[in-house]
């Protein structure tokens, strides 16, 4: 049987995903490069292997639903504190996507990263952010798995 397994994530719906793909092993690589190529209008496409897919699907499927409701409460706390919408949004998306290619591509280590901004607001939670995290995500995994 040729099977192909997806794990899409939400921006795929303005063509910015991150989308694994596992192919069964009776595809040629002519039907997987078509298929890449077509699941690239959706964004970026990685082949990965099938074992792999749950471990996909809880970091970068489900992983804008980590980021997305701190935004919007970041947009709301910046309405309360006079800010336009225009401000907001543009602000935010500049923070958030500095602060991604900071952490990834300083070449400085993640602790160097976190240190590069003295004050601190949420520094007293996180460990319980941490925890809620691994928690969470580590039950999810393993409830993905067992389903495999």
């Amino acid at each position: 049987h040729k099977i192909v397994r997806m794990i899409p994530n939400a921006p795929s719906i303005i063509n910015e995903g991150y989308n694994p793909v596992a192919f069964s092993p009776s595809l040629t690589e002519i039907e997987r490069s078509s298929l890449i190529d077509l699941f690239n209008i959706l964004g970026d496409t990685i082949q990965t292997p099938e074992e792999k897919l749950e471990a996909y699907a809880i970091l970068f499927a489900m992983g804008p639903t980590y980021l997305w409701f701190q935004l919007d409460t970041l947009q709301e706390i910046g309405r309360s504190f006079g800010l336009s919408e225009p401000e907001i949004n543009d602000g935010l998306k500049k923070m958030a996507t500095g602060a991604v290619n900071t952490l990834y591509d300083s070449g400085m280590s993640s602790q160097d990263v976190i240190d590069l901004v003295a004050v601190k607001p949420l520094k007293e939670y996180e460990e319980e952010i941490k925890n809620m995290y691994r928690k969470s995500l580590d039950a999810m995994y393993k409830k993905l798995k067992d389903k495999v």
